[in-house]
């Protein structure tokens, strides 16, 4: 093969269709910078009052708070997941003594490991370290606030 190509550009040489100084080797691309560590947040909230998940340590010291915790669970890129995130940030911004979270399951694939999520999206909710009630899939808002409903007088 490489004899080949030898042979073509050397016919194209021949015939002029091609000069010596149009043959370059290609440059090397520098190499693009290395990703840095993400840095912890309290409180970066994504859509409302729903706090996104940024470490392990952030998210167990949430779900040990004494309140209420819903957590969504969530790819990025997964249809449902997308279609929940208006509908999450809506019964948020309707419920100020409960406290609404986001774990993106590839950004922070430790949390997923820990809570034993299997699909997304998965909606959990959690009190005093325990975790008292899960759906996974999509819900309307009626059928959210229903689940969150549920959690608070449990």
């Amino acid at each position: 093969m490489f004899r080949t190509h030898i042979y073509i550009v050397s016919c194209l040489l021949s015939a002029g269709l091609l000069s010596a100084t149009s043959i370059q080797p290609e440059k090397p691309q520098p190499a693009p910078a290395a990703p840095t560590a993400p840095q912890e947040k309290k409180h970066n909230t994504r859509g409302g009052n729903v706090i996104v998940i940024t470490s392990a340590a952030q998210f167990k010291s949430l779900i040990n708070s004494g309140q209420l915790v819903i957590v969504d669970f969530y790819n990025p890129d997964c249809g449902p997941c997308k279609k929940l995130k208006p509908i999450f940030a809506q019964v948020a911004a309707e419920c100020n003594d409960v406290i609404f979270v986001t774990v993106n399951v590839y950004d922070e694939n430790l949390q997923s490991l820990v809570a034993g999520i299997r699909s997304v999206p998965t909606v959990r909710a959690y009190k005093n370290g325990n975790k008292i009630g899960e759906f996974s899939g999509f819900r309307d808002a009626d059928a959210m606030s229903a689940f969150v409903n549920k959690m608070l007088n449990t």
